[in-house]
């Protein structure tokens, strides 16, 4: 016991009471949102060098065309390469 200031306390700890600390796993929707974070920002970081359609340029033919492997998520209104825009 120690005295401070005129008041006593207590210096011993007892650690029966405590509890031992554990380590936290990590799980997989983390790592998931982890990767897809990593996916999303490498993708606007180098977009220039995609090989995709440039987002302003149009495709007369192709007003509100369906999803196909020239443009991966179709066109919207104004015939631009949605997928383009997005990224």
């Amino acid at each position: 016991m120690a005295v401070r200031d005129g008041a006593a306390f207590d210096v011993g700890v007892d650690t029966s009471a405590v509890a031992p600390v554990r380590r936290r796993r990590v799980g997989g929707l983390f790592i998931a949102s982890l990767i897809w974070i990593a996916l999303v920002a490498l993708g606007a970081i180098f977009a220039d060098l995609l090989p995709i359609p440039s987002p302003t340029d149009m495709d007369m033919l192709g007003k509100r065309a369906l999803p196909s492997a020239e443009h991966w998520l179709g066109n919207d209104v104004l015939r631009r390469d949605v997928f383009s825009r997005l990224i």
